[in-house]
């Protein structure tokens, strides 16, 4: 269940990036997301495996979670 659940939130925040009404939003709650798998997935199996692929997988989720709240600061295609 949780991951048909992930799959669709992520794909509704793929969509909702795509509006430009939404896109802070989305990039927002996105970025939260990611945020969360990476304190309660990422960081405590790198700590318990200690290996290079479970390090690798903590830095590429704090570099998706940066990139989608950085699009939180783009500005929109509709303002000045």
């Amino acid at each position: 269940f949780w991951t048909y659940f992930a799959g669709v939130a992520l794909m509704a925040g793929g969509l909702g990036l795509v509006v430009p009404r939404t896109a802070r939003l989305a990039a927002a709650l996105d970025g939260f997301m990611v945020f969360c798998w990476f304190w309660m997935l990422h960081v405590p199996r790198a700590i318990t495996n200690n290996n290079q692929n479970e390090w690798t997988a903590v830095i590429e989720a704090l570099a998706v979670v940066g990139i989608a709240w950085s699009l939180t600061l783009a500005p929109r295609g509709d303002e000045p």
